[in-house]
């Protein structure tokens, strides 16, 4: 089936595959179950066997365990490496693994301010490298220990606040009032 100058349609390419020609070339491949861009590099989707794990829509056909696939109804699941990194239930947003954020983090305009608990995990959590860090990355939050919350800056402890005591870890002195 062509049109216009003969050189786009639709062609049997094989047995039960079914190719789509655009200028001469093609394209796209229509399969028992799938339907999928001719370069390697274009996006393919599957119609079977799709899971939480396993992609129905991948954005490169031979990467065929990345993707976004499904863990039932009303959840879309983001696929990386044939892993689910991130479900999208109706319910909210749940990700597996570190989320990294470059901008801004914030609620909705009609938000009541509450965005839940921030939890952070004791990553290196030392003083060059602390778990909630600002700048280059030398300063900032870490606990080194339960109930023990320590300010660094530069690389360097420079304040340690404890259950009952806030002391400074440099040669400088404060007082609290």
């Amino acid at each position: 089936l062509v049109f216009g100058d003969g050189d786009t349609g639709f062609y049997e390419k094989g047995d039960d595959e079914i190719g789509i020609s655009i200028a001469g070339s093609t394209e796209w491949r229509i399969g028992s179950v799938d339907f999928e861009s001719e370069s390697s590099t274009g996006p393919s989707l599957r119609q079977t066997g799709v899971s939480s794990t396993v992609p129905g829509l991948s954005p490169v056909r031979t990467d065929t365990n990345t993707g976004m696939g499904t863990a039932g109804a009303d959840i879309i699941s983001l696929i990386a490496g044939g892993t689910e990194v991130v479900r999208i239930p109706t319910t909210g947003i749940n990700v597996t693994g570190h989320v990294t954020a470059s901008g801004n983090i914030s609620g909705s305009a009609t938000s009541t301010g509450s965005l839940g608990k921030l939890k952070l995990p004791k990553v290196e959590n030392n003083p060059g490298n602390p778990t909630l860090a600002f700048g280059d990355g030398n300063t900032g939050f870490y606990e080194p220990e339960d109930n023990v919350l320590r300010l660094s800056q530069g690389g360097s402890m420079t304040v340690d606040f404890g259950a009952t005591y806030v002391e400074s870890g440099t040669t400088y002195s404060f007082a609290l009032k």
